[in-house]
């Protein structure tokens, strides 16, 4: 039932004395955000890329290799490939003139993977003497959610095969072209036949998917001139994801790379880091006696490999591969086994155009602890709205059981209702405008570059951080005051009832828990 409370509540203190009690409310409430800053930011991992400053600085080359002579025309071929689970559209470019020429397997990146946006590079390496196979990526079990790198490898060969068994092709001369994505499963799919002669990648990751995903977050928001906190806040929203290919690790697969590579990259790239993914790549060819990587970066091409709105392909970067593949004699055989020829152009080359003093460099994100996790988090919310339904339905049954409504329009109790429903509205706002936040700035970071000037992006994402720290603080501040007025009105001899115990418990710790998890992820923190 709960006690029968006394009508009116206790007499109201002196003037003098609520002042008094404002200003220690004031001092505890900064006192706590400070306190929960600087935990939050001892508990919680720093997302935040590091600077890398290179040793040295190779120059890059005169000019791409000289492509071969053009063949007389070009034919295409439309054919449906059957693979596992399903049939795959694809587009056969070659050339109309008789002979025998090397082939090309074109491995697009993530989403959909329509050929049509490889054909004009398919149409190029034709014209030039390379037979190039371009084709749709499966739909069947792939998407966003969850994806198969060993299944997309296991397409790639058939189209491989496919072009091997033509009689204008040569097949110890047919190899892979990947880009982005595509650069995990090229060397996947290398690693898994020996029939692949060569390898191309394009804008190709060296790193996890997750590792490669938060610093193209970051750089992209770092290149908005966004808050430090903010681009910290994306990044752990990336490293909190639990998708079943984001921890794929690409290492294995490129130390079987065995035959020559072409790596090539976009200077503006912002979904890779393209310096430090080359010297990546050099230092793991090395590592296993693969002396024979070429690299090639090109001026203001993007990770598409693209200089303009209009999708231009940068000038030199077709005849860049099709020299190199044309100009590969013992592309066929393990190029450790003896002395290339002075006619092979993979000698070692590794290439790294000139490059600001600092780089951004992607970092290994640590998955959340404790409450911060995946599944807990979810739980953590499940808690949260327990604790905000817990007083409305313990006084819905409390009113079933007695048919009575319990005294309730006393002044202490209707001052810290108000209270509680201020709480629970910040509180809300806290962790819901946390959720709209973080996938705001996750979304802005992966953005194309160049939809926002620098001093509107600021105002987009610096606003929102400015205003979701705002309401973590006036949360803090709510939780502090409506506490600090339950003490008093307890020590002026208020008693609640059993169902507003439960109504001042519930919101006090679900807010609580909310401002725990804020403060986890940076709300708080001293560095603004």
């Amino acid at each position: 039932m709960g006690t029968v409370l006394r009508i009116g509540g206790p007499e109201r203190p002196p003037a003098a004395q609520r002042g008094r009690w404002s200003e220690s409310v004031v001092i505890l409430t900064l006192t706590t955000v400070v306190v929960l800053g600087i935990l939050g930011g001892r508990l919680s991992p720093d997302w935040t890329p590091p600077r890398w400053i290179p040793n040295h600085i190779d120059p890059p080359l005169a000019g791409p290799p000289e492509p071969t002579p053009g063949a007389a025309g070009i034919k295409e071929e439309k054919v449906r490939i059957p693979v596992e689970d399903t049939t795959l559209t694809a587009t056969i470019f070659s050339p109309k003139k008789a002979g025998r020429y090397p082939g090309m397997v074109f491995v697009s990146g993530a989403g959909t993977g329509e050929q049509a946006g490889f054909h004009s590079q398919a149409r190029g390496l034709a014209e030039d003497g390379i037979v190039a196979i371009t084709y749709d990526k499966r739909q069947v079990d792939y998407g966003f959610l969850k994806r198969d790198f060993n299944l997309l490898a296991r397409d790639s060969l058939t189209m491989l095969e496919t072009l091997r068994k033509r009689a204008d092709v040569r097949p110890d001369r047919v190899g892979m072209w990947g880009v982005s994505e595509g650069g995990w499963i090229v060397p996947l799919a290398a690693s898994m036949s020996q029939n692949v002669a060569f390898t191309i990648l394009v804008a190709s990751p060296t790193t996890t998917p997750r590792r490669q995903a938060a610093w193209s977050v970051t750089e992209g928001l770092r290149r908005r001139a966004t808050p430090p906190g903010a681009r910290n806040l994306a990044a752990a929203a990336v490293g909190l994801a639990r998708l079943n290919f984001l921890d794929w690790d690409p290492l294995p697969s490129l130390r079987s790379l065995k035959k020559p590579v072409l790596a090539i990259f976009g200077t503006a790239d912002v979904a890779v880091p393209p310096v430090e993914s080359a010297a990546r790549l050099k230092e793991i060819l090395n590592e296993v006696g693969n002396h024979h990587l070429t690299v090639r970066f090109f001026q203001g091409a993007n990770h598409g490999m693209r200089i303009d709105k209009e999708g231009s392909l940068p000038a030199g970067y077709v005849q860049t591969m099709a020299g190199w593949i044309t100009a590969l004699p013992g592309v066929a055989r393990s190029v450790g086994q003896s002395r290339p020829s002075t006619t092979d152009v993979t000698r070692p080359v590794p290439e790294i155009p000139p490059v600001p003093d600092f780089i951004p460099v992607s970092v290994q994100l640590p998955y959340p602890w404790l409450f911060t996790g995946g599944h807990a988090l979810v739980m953590a919310f499940g808690l949260v709205l327990a604790g905000y339904l817990a007083g409305p339905l313990m006084s819905a049954r409390s009113r079933l059981r007695t048919r009575r409504r319990e005294p309730e329009d006393e002044e202490c109790w209707l001052s810290l209702r108000r209270r509680l429903r201020q709480l629970v509205a910040w509180g809300a706002g806290t962790i819901f405008g946390l959720l709209f936040v973080s996938a705001a700035l996750v979304a802005l970071g992966f953005a194309r570059q160049g939809e926002y000037t620098q001093v509107g992006s600021w105002l987009v994402t610096g606003s929102l951080w400015w205003a979701i720290r705002v309401v973590g603080i006036v949360t803090v501040a709510t939780w502090v005051i409506t506490t600090a007025t339950l003490v008093r009105f307890r020590r002026e001899g208020w008693r609640p009832s059993r169902s507003q115990w439960w109504h001042i418990g519930g919101v006090l710790f679900a807010s609580g828990l909310i401002i725990l998890v804020a403060a986890y992820w940076g709300l708080f923190a001293l560095s603004w």
